[in-house]
């Protein structure tokens, strides 16, 4: 970041365009330790779907690291222990203007400037004690994988922070 042409670069540019979220054929689950930045309203029209099962079971775990991290922003899931029904759901809303990222990141890389905004993605996508969950049999993947399903927000805010330039 040091190295930023700061009156020639804006905040847009250091955003890049990702994927607008979606489901995974095979979805990869860990349950970790760490700091997440949730929106509440995401969370809890996921939590409204995942409580559709009926079973007061449900534990929340990090889904699909690897691919679904962007930035502050990740995929979570509420998993049913009783019945197995998964339901994931996005930390953030997914804004489609350019460049389509999630809300959070467009948010708050102009409000805190490019060092503080790369220091906490590094603190937010710091796991320890990470632990994968497994599946067990055919029949449990099968029956899990047929009940899931992906909760995400689509925000058609505007963001004129992120063109403002750097300095």
């Amino acid at each position: 970041m040091d190295n930023i042409d700061k009156e020639q670069t804006s905040y847009f540019n250091l955003l890049t365009g990702v994927s607008k979220p979606q489901m995974l054929r095979k979805n990869e689950y860990t349950v970790k330790q760490g700091y997440r930045i949730i929106d509440l309203h995401v969370f809890r029209l996921a939590l409204q779907a995942a409580q559709g099962c009926g079973h007061a079971a449900l534990m929340i775990a990090e889904a699909n690291s690897p691919v679904a991290q962007e930035d502050l922003a990740t995929q979570l899931a509420l998993l049913c222990s009783t019945c197995g029904a998964q339901t994931i759901f996005t930390t953030s809303s997914f804004s489609a203007e350019d460049p389509p990222n999630y809300s959070v990141n467009k948010t708050l890389l102009p409000l805190l400037g490019p060092n503080a905004y790369f220091s906490l993605i590094s603190q937010v996508q710091k796991s320890e004690n990470s632990m994968l969950i497994n599946i067990n049999g055919k029949a449990a993947y099968a029956r899990i994988q047929q009940k899931a399903k992906l909760i995400m927000s689509l925000d058609k805010k505007q963001y004129p922070g992120l063109c403002q330039t750097i300095g």
